[in-house]
């Protein structure tokens, strides 16, 4: 069974679709306050511009694949999902 186990870890590794949505700065030159969405802090925040992400309506945007590779980006381990990032975005984008 442990000989089984770096395979799975690299499929998992290799799953998930990038978001089509990345930017390369944000939008107007004003980010949204990433931090309001739960786990996420300044380190994370900075993490997740690094990647293309600076507003709610992109985190509340993602299907299934794009969570998937970013959780793998992002090395998070199911955190999207459990933290509800796609709510908690798409209420934030809303409010704007």
């Amino acid at each position: 069974a442990k000989a089984d186990a770096p395979q799975v870890d690299a499929e998992v590794a290799n799953s998930g679709t990038k978001p089509a949505n990345l930017l390369k700065e944000a939008r107007g030159g004003q980010p949204d306050d990433l931090k309001r969405i739960s786990g996420v802090g300044p380190a994370l925040e900075k993490k997740l511009h690094a990647n293309g992400i600076f507003h709610f309506d992109q985190v509340g945007a993602w299907n299934a694949d794009e969570i998937a590779y970013m959780d793998d980006q992002l090395s998070f381990k199911g955190r999207i999902e459990r933290d509800e990032w796609l709510k908690q975005a798409a209420e934030f984008a809303n409010e704007a």
